[in-house]
């Protein structure tokens, strides 16, 4: 029981360092392209439309508001701003008021009506629509790297079940991969790891999690490296299902296999305990 129990854990640590890798490579990803800011402008324009502005003002306001000087996160340039409070919504709007001619000041008489009843609403589809863009990018990248990686899972199951030192190591590392994911998760509610982290302090994750995975003896890479035909040339149908498998896990995300990891390594000491009672020698009487 012991011994499958190691085995569970180093395997849900290999899933957990790699699927925190991909979770790196997407939130690094989504804040090159500012994909949180953009879903924001979509959904001030969308506020603003409700408000009856036309389609081309509303949009260029919610670019306006979002590149605002003191929403913006922009080092170099002017970024739409991945997050803004409904206070900074409507003084910015006031601001912005000023500089706009008199038919296009009218159209925003109801808006802060519309904005007082709606942008909550609006808020909560554009961080839905977030994540749920995240989400297809984080299977995306599951399949790129599980079969970049030639992650066979029925493979890495047979060497963990045989190779006692990989085990013992992986089993050794999962502390410290627990650690990675309690420092990649978001810092307050309503935020996510692109808001909290930046792309320096990824990569330095990143960096930490890779180490981490070359102690433990696992390779991440095989080397030398196969080509693409490689699963069905030499393996055949069983290394593409392992790959498949892994890509499918991998796409779990690696909130799902800290919790699965957190759990099991809570048991381990408790079966050890239960087996050193069962061991132990009854009391004289």
């Amino acid at each position: 029981m012991g011994d499958n129990l190691d085995i569970f854990i180093s395997f849900a640590t290999v899933m957990l360092g790699i699927s925190m890798l991909i979770m790196i490579l997407t939130q690094t990803v989504s804040t090159a392209v500012n994909l949180r800011g953009k879903k924001l402008a979509k959904a001030l324009e969308a506020l603003l439309a409700e408000a009856k502005v036309d389609v081309p003002t509303a949009a260029s306001v919610a670019h306006s508001v979002l590149t605002h000087r003191l929403v913006s996160d922009g080092v170099i340039v002017p970024r739409l701003a991945p997050a803004i409070r409904k206070d900074e919504l409507l003084r910015i709007l006031e601001k912005l008021k000023t500089t706009m001619t008199a038919a296009e000041a009218a159209q925003f008489k109801d808006s802060n009506d519309t904005i007082e009843k709606w942008f909550d609403s609006a808020m909560d589809r554009a961080a839905h629509e977030f994540a749920g863009i995240l989400r297809l990018v984080t299977v995306g990248f599951s399949l790129i790297v599980a079969f970049g990686m030639h992650l066979d899972t029925l493979e890495l199951l047979s060497q963990l079940s045989s190779t006692t030192e990989m085990r013992a190591g992986l089993v050794a590392s999962s502390a410290s991969m627990m650690r990675h994911a309690e420092s990649l998760q978001p810092k307050s509610a309503g935020t996510t790891t692109e808001d909290s982290e930046s792309v320096d302090s990824l990569v330095k994750e990143a960096k930490g999690i890779r180490s981490d995975l070359t102690k433990a003896q696992l390779r991440l890479l095989p080397e030398p490296y196969p080509g693409l035909s490689y699963a069905i040339v030499n393996n055949g149908w069983r290394h593409l299902l392992g790959v498949l498998v892994s890509a499918v896990l991998l796409s779990l995300g690696a909130p799902f296999w800290f919790n699965m990891l957190r759990t099991a390594s809570t048991l381990r000491p408790l079966l050890a305990a239960k087996a050193d009672d069962e061991t132990s020698p009854p009391a004289a009487t």
